[in-house]
């Protein structure tokens, strides 16, 4: 069975920390997450993006861990829950994200942005199996 592309995160320019609306998986065993950088402006001090799951309907929320491939498709990273991790750059990346076990019931894209005046142009896309 195929898996259906999702958009988690409209494409959009982001200037502070936040999080997506949630999305509910109760039938997925498997998701993989696209992230893909278009622009950015600013001094980023620090952007991180990652996927929490929650077990309890979307009311608690812990920081799930999968298999991440590098901007270049070259690098395959284990166990790490960051899909960006400590991106400081102004350039555009595309980053990808494989979960072989979804134990949660809800999903949802969170991210941390700061530095001086950022500006970080993204979109998040998903599909569960």
């Amino acid at each position: 069975m195929a898996s259906k592309r999702t958009t988690l995160v409209a494409l959009a320019a982001f200037t502070t920390s936040g999080n997506s609306v949630d999305q509910d998986v109760l039938t997925g065993t498997m998701m993989h997450v696209e992230v893909d950088i278009t622009a950015a402006s600013g001094t980023i001090s620090d952007f991180d993006l990652f996927m929490e799951g929650s077990v309890d309907g979307g009311t608690t929320w812990f920081r799930l861990h999968a298999v991440h491939i590098d901007a270049n498709g070259t690098d395959i990273v284990t166990a790490r829950s960051n899909i960006v991790n400590n991106k400081t750059a102004t350039t555009p990346e595309r980053y990808g994200a494989l979960y072989s076990h979804l134990p949660c019931d809800k999903v949802r894209a969170r991210w941390t942005l700061t530095g001086t005046t950022p500006s970080l142009t993204f979109a998040v896309y998903m599909g569960v199996k």
